[in-house]
């Protein structure tokens, strides 16, 4: 089975409920600021009076590969922001807004046969 971010964040993250998926967002959100901060420090295009990356002291010791590097760390940062943001959306949406539930989970603390109702939902009583 091919596996994705979405994946990685819900089944090795143990994200499934609004609260942790907003807890990794807000961690991947700082890292993101970190990468951010980091990238602007070793390539300061734009500061400093630098207008080109050739001018710079990152690339004139490490070359179109370590700048390259930079980018990638910040792309990669910046992905992981931005799925981490569409998956607490996504929590956000279905298990607050909807109500639905991780009913796999709920059913084993409270009822072990038979069919499984929520006790405080109005909509899933007969």
């Amino acid at each position: 089975m091919a596996r994705n971010f979405d994946d990685f964040i819900q089944r090795d993250l143990r994200a499934s409920n609004f609260l942790r998926s907003f807890c990794i967002f807000i961690t991947f959100g700082l890292f993101f600021r970190y990468t951010n901060k980091v990238c602007r420090n070793l390539v300061p295009v734009g500061k400093y009076g630098v207008r080109k990356i050739n001018q710079t002291q990152f690339y004139q010791n490490f070359g179109f590969i370590g700048v390259a590097g930079v980018a990638a760390w910040w792309s990669f940062a910046l992905y992981a922001w931005w799925k981490s943001t569409k998956f607490m959306v996504h929590k956000f949406y279905r298990h607050v807004i909807q109500q639905n539930r991780n009913w796999m989970d709920e059913s084993i603390d409270i009822s072990t046969y038979g069919n499984y109702q929520y006790p405080e939902s109005i909509l899933s009583r007969e």
